[in-house]
């Protein structure tokens, strides 16, 4: 039986797609999370930083660490020594590429270019148990900031994911967090085609809301079949001030 047979005939597999994923080369099962610290009323994705991501590209660029990060992060350092990029090219095909750092110089730029960013961590640090000292910025070669490890945290934290070249995605589940002293609002949203950047072009469509989250609660349980070259994402906010949120899409990967 295929994999996609399984997924047609047993929807609500549930912990059986973790053995799946340890015996089939073609099928991936992980989560990506996010969290936003003092999110303002404006829906925004969640990831390290309060406004709307700017990592949308519509032409690949290559990347770079950005200048001003901290002297203890670099090649002989006791912080974070080298990042690893995980991410798209300009076909949508995965790519990866490792960058050393220089302190609060900025890195050399990658050997090749990324239209998407989909994680970014910490590979190798200077001393055991640590990971980057301070903050660790990842911006296109044209200054644009496409991801961000905060201090210590060693890696990228976005509840955003875009489907690659040649792969089909099914979301198993959606969580979602909101502050407990503050009610929060969530959107799960996609857009399909990203290579079409000339107008007309495909918009982004919310496919779940949640209104007036305080604590835990899951935006969806559904399983979505998400074609290749499609952006995935939660957003949220909060309903009044501001708050701290958090949400995290369990996605099955899945070889075309």
């Amino acid at each position: 039986m295929s994999t996609r047979q399984f997924i047609s005939r047993f929807p609500n597999f549930g912990d059986t797609l973790d053995i799946l994923n340890s015996v089939d080369d073609d099928v991936e099962l992980f989560t990506v999370s996010g969290a936003n610290i003092g999110v303002g009323t404006t829906l925004v994705e969640v990831t390290d930083s309060v406004t709307a991501y700017l990592g949308y590209l519509t032409a690949a660029d290559e990347l770079r660490v950005k200048v001003g990060g901290n002297a203890a992060d670099t090649a002989a350092g006791l912080g974070a020594r080298t990042v690893l990029l995980k991410g798209l090219d300009a076909t949508g095909a995965r790519i990866e590429e490792t960058l050393s750092l220089l302190g609060a110089t900025a890195s050399l730029k990658t050997s090749a270019k990324f239209l998407r960013l989909l994680s970014a961590e910490v590979a190798t640090s200077g001393a055991v148990g640590a990971a980057n000292t301070g903050l660790i910025e990842i911006e296109t070669e044209g200054g644009v900031t496409v991801g961000t490890i905060l201090a210590t945290i060693g890696k990228t934290l976005m509840a955003i994911y875009t489907v690659p070249l040649g792969y089909t995605a099914y979301i198993q589940a959606n969580g979602v967090s909101g502050d407990n002293a503050q009610a929060c609002d969530f959107a799960l949203v996609s857009r399909k085609n990203i290579l079409d950047v000339t107008v007309p072009v495909s918009p982004f469509l919310v496919h779940a809301r949640l209104f007036g989250v305080s604590g835990k609660s899951v935006l969806a349980e559904t399983i979505n079949r998400v074609p290749a070259l499609t952006d995935i994402a939660i957003k949220g906010k909060a309903v009044t001030s501001t708050a701290n949120i958090s949400a995290s899409i369990k996605i099955l990967l899945i070889k075309d």
